[in-house]
């Protein structure tokens, strides 16, 4: 199976699920050898900050565990468990869920796609692919991360307060993260 996912400059990236994705992530961290799951802080570096799942944003704006590219340093709602998601046919599928709310992080269409760490158990919109994008100014991996069912991409908007929404379908600075084992 192969997609392929544009940069900033509107090149397609080609992305071969047989080979693309955990088989670089592997380069980081084999999640084989730790049963399939890591526990990992999403560090985007174009605004040098780790992506958080915050539980004291406004709720009247946000849903509680939202996801927000706003910190400095890691500590318990900035650390997500990466798990590989099997039997959907493509080797980079896994989910992610907050250490914070032990809840699995959602790409929501009924939120204005807005990534929020508040599901109990996974489905489509819980389920991630990760798309190799280079390495970092840090000399780090860095992944864009594409939501299913639609492959739309996961960026912290910082034109919604560095918000991670689900809403691109180019990879820029805004979506692109360093997956730092912790």
């Amino acid at each position: 199976m192969s997609s392929e996912i544009p940069d900033e400059s509107g090149t397609s990236i080609p992305i071969d699920s047989s080979t693309s994705s955990f088989k670089s992530f592997a380069r980081v961290q084999d999640l084989r050898n730790v049963g399939d799951s890591i526990v990992v802080s999403l560090y985007n570096e174009e605004r040098s900050m780790y992506v958080s799942c915050d539980l004291n944003l406004p709720r009247i704006l946000f849903p509680l565990g939202t996801l927000v590219a706003n910190r400095s340093s890691v500590g318990d709602w900035e650390k997500f468990r990466v798990t590989r998601v099997t039997g959907l046919g493509m080797p980079s599928a896994f989910s992610l869920t907050a250490i914070a709310t032990n809840k699995f992080v959602s790409c929501d269409r009924n939120v204005g796609r807005i990534m929020v760490a508040d599901r109990d158990e996974r489905r489509n919109w819980e389920t991630f692919a990760l798309a190799y994008q280079g390495d970092s100014a840090r000399g780090k991996e860095i992944f864009a991360i594409q939501c299913f069912p639609d492959f739309s991409i996961a960026s912290a908007d910082f034109n919604k307060s560095a918000i991670l929404v689900s809403d691109r379908q180019i990879v820029g600075p805004w979506e692109r993260f360093e997956f730092v084992p912790v």
